[in-house]
């Protein structure tokens, strides 16, 4: 069925956002977290308390945990590192198979120029194949160039060259494109060279080459780049005919990753914006965007 592919997000301290309608419409879910104060313990018994009551409901295969990414180091701070080991336990002990985490190495986009990225890469690559996650696979996503808003940017895992053997990962559909589009504009303006971590000549399908590496997906699209020079603001999460990039590079990578989701037990979450997270009605948009595009296929 095509629901026990495709997932919705939620806010993990806030089950109100989780309605009737989308545990009907949707076969799984993620439980997302945001900001290193959602980690306090003041509110992490009660995540716990809601992501188990979606495990009830649609069993721990089908829930992922979107661990928060503003700051949130989990490499250079204990407390943080103790909350991702606690999440991965708490995971195995609920069934929840995937954990989704961003590099959180965040610096601002002055700096990127100055650090080396791919020895950053290494060490978070390190980080992760040492930490004993049991029956819990750590999805490392991949990022956009820079912030949505130009002021800073977690660039370690950008291209689909950045892909490793050794790491699973989230990919995530919006971040690529964005990254594509955006070294669609700086190879022809010397300028994003003093503000990129890195350019590269990539394509919107290349990360196709390594699905084999790829253990879970986030689905949406965006409206324009993060432009400092045009002093524009990237908006995600919305919804596919809404892009500044091509409807059909949309469609064909529904295609190609909800075939591979379908063959080797993957989701396929969407990260879709809404005006009113207590009535998402543009998640149903995307749901009923994404059935036709299958459909058509099928």
């Amino acid at each position: 069925m095509l629901n026990n592919v495709f997932g919705f997000t939620f806010y993990a301290l806030d089950l109100k956002q989780v309605s009737d309608l989308l545990l009907k419409s949707f076969g799984k879910a993620e439980a997302i977290l945001f900001s290193e104060q959602d980690l306090q313990d003041s509110s992490w018994e009660k995540v716990w308390t809601n992501i188990s009551k979606i495990v009830d409901i649609l069993g721990g295969d089908n829930v992922s945990f979107h661990f928060p990414m503003d700051n949130c180091d989990y490499i250079n701070s204990d407390f943080i590192k103790n909350r991702l080991i606690d999440a991965i336990d708490r995971a195995n002990n609920l069934g929840i198979k995937k954990i989704v985490i961003h590099p959180n190495l965040r610096y601002k986009i002055s700096e990127w120029q100055y650090i080396d990225r791919l020895k950053m890469q290494k060490t978070l690559y390190n980080f992760i194949n040492s930490v004993d996650s049991n029956q819990v696979t750590l999805c490392l996503e991949n990022m956009p160039p820079i912030g949505n808003k130009f002021d800073d940017a977690d660039s370690c895992i950008l291209f689909a060259s950045d892909i490793s053997s050794s790491i699973n990962y989230t990919w995530d559909i919006c971040h690529y494109f964005n990254v594509v589009k955006t070294m669609e504009i700086a190879k022809n303006n010397n300028n994003w060279n003093n503000i990129l971590a890195d350019i590269q000549i990539c394509d919107y399908l290349d990360f196709t080459n390594y699905l084999k590496n790829i253990a879970h997906y986030h689905f949406s699209a965006f409206e324009k780049i993060a432009d400092p020079f045009k002093n524009e603001i990237c908006q995600e999460g919305v919804l596919p005919f809404e892009s500044c990039v091509s409807e059909q590079l949309y469609i064909d990578a529904l295609k190609i990753i909800y075939a591979d989701a379908l063959k080797n037990n993957k989701s396929i979450i969407f990260e879709i914006s809404e005006k009113d997270y207590y009535h998402r009605d543009n998640i149903i948009k995307m749901l009923d965007w994404a059935k036709k595009v299958i459909k058509d296929e099928i």
